[in-house]
C-alpha cells in the first residue's frame, strides 16, 4: 500500500514530468534584466531628458530609482549571462557594481556641479557611507565565499557599529551641518543603526555559541 501511494507522488512517466517543470519566460536567465535595463532607461529618460514640467516636479523619485535600477540591471544581466552560459559568477561581483555605485554618488555629492546635485549634496553626501558599508560587506562576503569559508559572526555588528557611530557624530557632534533637518536625519540613522547594531549582536553571540545550519 505504502509503495503505491509512493508511486501516485512520484509518477515516472516522462511525460508528465515534462509538464510539471514546463519552463515559462518567467525562467529565462534574461527576463530580470530586460526588465530592469528597461525600467532603468524610463526612469534615466525622466530624471535627465524630459522637459515636462509634472515630471521635473519627480527628480528625486526618477533620479534615485535610476540609480538603482542601472545597478540591478548591471547585477542582473551579469548573473544571467554567467547562468546561460553555465559558469559561475564571480563572488565579488555585487562588490564591484556597489563600489562603481559609490563611486557615482561620490561624484555627485563632492564634484558635480549639477544644479539638482547641488540641492542634494547634504543627502549624497549622508548615503556614501551607506554605500561604503555594503560595499565592504558583500566584498569581505565574497572573498570569504570564494575561499570556501564563512564569515565571523563579529564582523556585521561592527560594521553596523561603524556606521552608528559616523551617522552619531554627523547628527550630535559636527557643528558644520547645513540644517537642522539633516542633523535629525543623522540622528534618526545613527539611532536605528544601534539598534541594528544590538539586533545583529544578540545573533552573532547566539551564532558563535550554537553552531547554524
Amino acid at each position: 500500500m505504502e509503495e503505491e501511494l509512493e508511486q501516485t507522488r512520484r509518477p515516472e512517466d516522462p511525460e508528465h514530468e515534462s509538464d510539471e517543470l514546463a519552463p515559462t519566460p518567467l525562467d529565462h536567465p534574461l527576463f530580470l534584466p530586460v526588465l530592469f535595463v528597461g525600467l532603468a532607461g524610463w526612469f534615466g529618460y525622466d530624471a535627465y531628458l524630459t522637459v515636462d514640467p509634472d515630471m521635473l516636479k519627480h527628480q528625486d523619485f526618477n533620479r534615485y530609482g535610476f540609480r538603482l535600477l542601472v545597478f540591478l540591471g548591471a547585477l542582473y544581466s551579469y548573473r544571467g549571462a554567467c547562468e546561460m552560459k553555465r559558469v559561475p559568477s564571480q563572488p565579488l561581483a555585487t562588490a564591484a557594481l556597489l563600489l562603481l555605485s559609490t563611486v557615482w554618488l561620490a561624484h555627485d555629492a563632492w564634484l558635480s556641479s549639477d544644479a539638482h546635485n547641488l540641492s542634494r549634496v547634504a543627502v549624497n553626501r549622508g548615503l556614501v557611507p551607506w554605500c561604503l558599508a555594503l560595499t565592504a560587506w558583500y566584498g569581505f562576503t565574497g572573498w570569504l565565499e570564494g575561499k570556501g569559508e564563512r564569515e565571523p559572526a563579529v564582523v556585521l555588528p561592527l560594521l553596523v557599529l561603524g556606521c552608528a557611530c559616523w551617522f552619531g557624530y554627523q547628527g550630535f557632534l559636527n557643528s558644520s551641518e547645513a540644517t537642522t533637518a539633516t542633523s535629525m536625519l543623522n540622528r534618526a540613522a545613527a539611532a536605528g543603526l544601534f539598534a541594528g547594531f544590538l539586533v545583529t549582536a544578540y545573533y552573532a553571540a547566539r551564532r558563535s555559541r550554537v553552531p547554524l545550519p
